[in-house]
């Protein structure tokens, strides 16, 4: 699991790794695909968000750009990510979850799509694979960008 750094702790120094996520629209869902520019022939993790509506909380998809993306944790969303600096917006995770109804303006994450269902499937272990493609270590910094 990521470690977190307290205020004080200064990494020696800093890698950046940036996460790709392009993204396809459907009428009720966003699709996406996140893709790792360290690791080549990863499995596909997959995104699952709300449609497109003008970036207004809760209810949109977030916009596209290219953002810092940071450890978060809370007890209701432990070990999961923070999308930073998104315009107009706060409390944007990369979390766990499988519908938009449990999206709440998130990013959620899966190791498959089930368009039927308007959902993705294996969300704990798509965060797991996530967190062991990312690595422990302190020093890298982290990228999100979002591409349509």
């Amino acid at each position: 699991m990521l470690q977190f750094l307290s205020s004080n702790s200064k990494p020696d120094k800093i890698k950046m790794k940036k996460i790709i996520l392009q993204r396809f629209s459907r009428a009720n869902v966003t699709y996406g695909v996140l893709m790792l520019d360290w690791q080549i022939g990863h499995k596909p993790i997959y995104t699952l968000e709300l449609p497109w509506r003008e970036n207004k909380t809760n209810i949109s998809c977030v916009p596209q750009g290219v953002y810092d993306l940071s450890p978060y944790s809370s007890p209701k969303y432990p070990n999961v990510f923070q999308v930073d600096e998104v315009h107009g917006r706060s409390y944007i995770l990369v979390h766990i979850g499988n519908y938009t109804k449990d999206t709440h303006g998130c990013i959620l994450i899966g190791l498959g799509i089930a368009e039927a269902q308007q959902m993705v499937t294996n969300s704990r272990p798509a965060m797991s694979y996530l967190h062991d493609m990312i690595g422990s270590e302190n020093q890298e910094s982290l990228k999100l960008e979002i591409k349509n």
